[in-house]
């Protein structure tokens, strides 16, 4: 369709944009090796930064969830304590008037 429009294809031009554009007034020179090589190099540092700060992130996170779940294990565990200390104390109170009602037995 665009060829029927248009025309034939002109190697080097932009199509659409007007004359005498072409594509490296446009897009900007080629790189070379070089500077492709020293892009890449600066993007993969990046992407390393960029990772080792999620990893740092993360492992905060890690630290935080386990401190708050050693923090709550602790309080269940007082309160498990303050329980069976109660449930002593019942057992206690409840097993000291039968030995009291049986010494009161044996020594009638």
């Amino acid at each position: 369709m665009f060829a029927d429009i248009l025309g034939p294809e002109k190697n080097g031009y932009v199509r659409t944009y007007g004359p005498g554009k072409n594509v490296t007034e446009y897009f900007g020179a080629r790189p070379t090796k070089i500077e492709l090589l020293r892009q890449l190099d600066t993007s993969r540092r990046e992407a390393n930064e960029r990772v080792q700060q999620i990893q740092k992130e993360a492992s905060e996170q890690v630290n935080d969830v386990k401190k708050q779940m050693d923090e709550k294990l602790a309080e269940m565990n007082r309160i498990w304590e303050q329980k069976f200390k109660m449930l002593l104390e019942k057992n206690n109170n409840i097993a000291s008037p039968m030995e009291d009602s049986q010494n009161d037995e044996i020594g009638g």
